[in-house]
């Protein structure tokens, strides 16, 4: 007997655990397939995009807040800003929180009188933080009045009162198309529920340690030649492949019956799967290796399988949730980490990002074999 004999008989093992093999075959294709199809709707692609709409309070009425009126009311800036008149920067606030205004555009009383002394004054703007798009709007918007005043009023200064501000447009329309650009709810869920089974790979990693304790193999195991390595590479192998496997009749399913996208490039699509799994397996082993216990170990991990998922955004995006959750999530879930790698692939995203990415999924998966090797290397010889 050798590594692979030990391989080949766990593969075969993993293979007849039918219970384990819905968890990690049946429910993400069930799941992918109700949830692309039941939330089809809320993934349709932009083909316009809506005014921005900003809570305007103007209380100077002096030259320079009669100027910003002006350009605040122009036809060129109502082409895509739509203006909603408020009296209170609280009420601007709650238009905001009920999402209905992006942006809250404020002039002080005193904003004429300081310029005219002189003095620095400033714009006031508040932006929501669950659309940065629009706030982007908002800032360009305000930048191009602050520039636009400042060039009329360094020409007074100098003394030549007699220039005339000239309005032209040099810009040429041209339509993009963003067809296979954005993700489908079919696309979506394809990518995340995968990401959710390779997930759960963590429990084979556990297992992994776990089940000669209980079934009593490894006395037949250590009646082999083999050495004690050589039987856990035997296992881990199994474990890896099997999980391969999976991935395989995953991304088979969802692409051939499903028709979900998974872009251009399979062989990186593979190897990103390959990271996601060879780290499950890690954390899976780490967390045993610590706990020592069965039955604790499976509900943790199936509790931060869960929460991983749902930080990621597995069920639902969480791009509306603001910065912060985003944020969170980068930090916390594995899944979210996994998940833009694929994305940012698939749809011609961020390379650095893909990058950075690789780079924590493959620390992580360090941190837990060395964690492993620390913290059980005791138990595991107890095993073995």
């Amino acid at each position: 007997m050798n590594m692979l004999n030990i391989a080949y008989y766990g593969i075969i093992r993993n293979l007849r655990d039918r219970q384990s093999l819905s968890l990690m075959i049946l429910l993400p294709l069930m799941t992918t397939l109700i949830l692309g199809t039941a939330l089809g709707s809320s993934f349709n692609n932009i083909s316009s995009i809506s005014k921005t709409t900003i809570c305007y309070i103007n209380e100077d009425k002096g030259w320079a807040g009669e100027a910003f009126h002006e350009f605040m009311n122009s036809e060129d800036v109502k082409a895509f800003i739509e203006l909603k008149g408020v009296s209170t920067y609280e009420e601007g606030v709650k238009l905001i929180r009920d999402r209905k205004a992006s942006s809250i555009v404020m002039i002080d009383s005193d904003f004429s009188q300081k310029l005219n002394l002189g003095e620095k004054v400033n714009i006031k703007v508040y932006n929501s933080q669950y659309n940065s798009y629009r706030a982007s709007i908002v800032k360009s918007l305000i930048d191009s009045f602050i520039i636009t005043s400042n060039s009329m009023l360094a020409i007074e200064s100098l003394g030549d009162n007699d220039f005339v501000l000239m309005s032209d447009s040099n810009i040429e329309e041209i339509p993009i198309s963003i067809t296979g650009k954005l993700p489908r709810a079919i696309d979506y869920y394809a990518v995340t529920m995968l990401v959710m089974s390779i997930m759960y790979g963590t429990m084979y990693g556990a297992n992994l340690i776990a089940e000669d304790r209980y079934q009593r193999t490894e006395i037949r195991l250590k009646s082999s030649p083999l050495k004690n390595y050589q039987l856990f590479v035997g296992r881990l192998l199994a474990t890896i492949i099997t999980l391969i496997l999976q991935v395989f009749i995953i991304i088979g399913c969802t692409k051939y019956v499903f028709k979900a996208n998974w872009g251009n490039n399979m062989p990186f699509i593979l190897f990103t799967c390959f990271s996601a799994i060879i780290m499950a397996v890690g954390i899976g082993i780490m967390v045993y290796s610590v706990f020592k216990d069965s039955g604790k170990v499976s509900m943790i991990l199936s509790l931060a399988v869960m929460v991983f998922t749902f930080l990621g955004g597995g069920y639902f995006p969480i791009g509306d949730f603001g910065p912060k959750t985003r944020a969170l999530a980068s930090y916390l879930s594995p899944n979210y980490m996994i998940q833009r790698v694929l994305f940012n692939n698939i749809y011609g995203g961020n390379p650095v990002e893909i990058q950075t990415y690789l780079i924590v999924i493959w620390g992580i998966t360090i941190a837990s074999f060395a964690i492993s090797s620390l913290v059980g290397r005791r138990k595991l010889d107890e095993y073995f």
